[in-house]
């Protein structure tokens, strides 16, 4: 999901990197009222997120102009929003709520006893991306499925690490920061290899790389009902911060018109 609470211009969202596929930029802005853009979410061409700045809400006018370009493509929107007020700006559009997702933080350094016998490693050192990829569609649904770009950049930051055994990944964490704070973006083990302390080796490897780059909020997500998920990282000192409500618009109006992937 797209942060863009550092973004003050449409033009610094069109130059970060982070975006992978191709922009559609709806450039029409009143004075003031910062920007909105459409983008592919995981590369898919039926469902596109809508991106504004946490504290420049959208006008009514590039609103418009939003669902102009929505019904010309045929496309579904969606848009993470945490405040209030964002939920009753987009709601008043159609908007209703996709799926919840809850915020944990954590600011100490604190850990439990590691887990002996699972080996964690650089994730480059023990993966493919054809094993990344089966594994990642193993553990999440389509809409939170790594797409090929994501996929290869988890590969290739160094803040990612994974968990080999027996001749198959079993798991895989990656993470990214910024300033002296971190986002776990990602952990994930294999279905049939969970509550054998995969999961908590991944964790606890992830905070300890992190504590060592000088790093000192942590914060992870996770969906409100995958509770195993959320008593791990309490287990591990984090702390319910907040929730992000994913608020969706289907193409026309009309749920049966698409495949949220959930």
């Amino acid at each position: 999901m797209s942060d863009t609470s550092a973004f003050d211009s449409a033009e610094d969202l069109v130059a970060d990197p982070s975006f992978a596929g191709e922009m559609f930029l709806t450039d029409y802005r009143g004075p003031s009222n910062g920007f909105a853009a459409l983008i592919p979410w995981k590369e898919r061409s039926d469902l596109f997120q809508v991106v504004t700045p946490d504290r420049k809400a959208p006008s009514s006018g590039i609103m418009e102009r939003v669902l102009e370009v929505a019904s010309e493509r045929a496309i579904s929107l969606i848009t993470p929003l945490s405040s209030p007020w964002s939920l009753r700006h987009f709601k008043q559009w159609g908007f209703g709520r996709v799926q919840t997702v809850h915020s944990y933080l954590k600011s100490d350094n604190m850990l439990p006893p590691p887990i002996v016998w699972v080996q964690v490693e650089p994730l480059i050192d023990c993966a493919t991306q054809d094993e990344l990829r089966e594994l990642d569609h193993s553990c999440f649904p389509l809409f939170w499925q790594l797409c090929p770009a994501e996929q290869r950049r988890t590969l290739e930051t160094e803040l990612s690490l994974g968990v080999r055994a027996n001749g198959r990944l079993l798991g895989y964490a990656s993470a990214v920061t910024y300033g002296g704070h971190a986002s776990i973006g990602r952990l994930a083990v294999r279905p049939d290899s969970r509550r054998q302390g995969v999961g908590s080796a991944l964790l606890r490897a992830m905070v300890e790389s992190l504590h060592q780059q000088g790093v000192i909020d942590i914060g992870v997500t996770t969906q409100s009902e995958n509770l195993p998920a959320q008593a791990l990282y309490q287990s591990y000192g984090f702390f319910a911060q907040g929730q992000l409500d994913i608020m969706g618009l289907p193409v026309g109006g009309d749920d049966s018109k698409v495949d949220w992937g959930l």
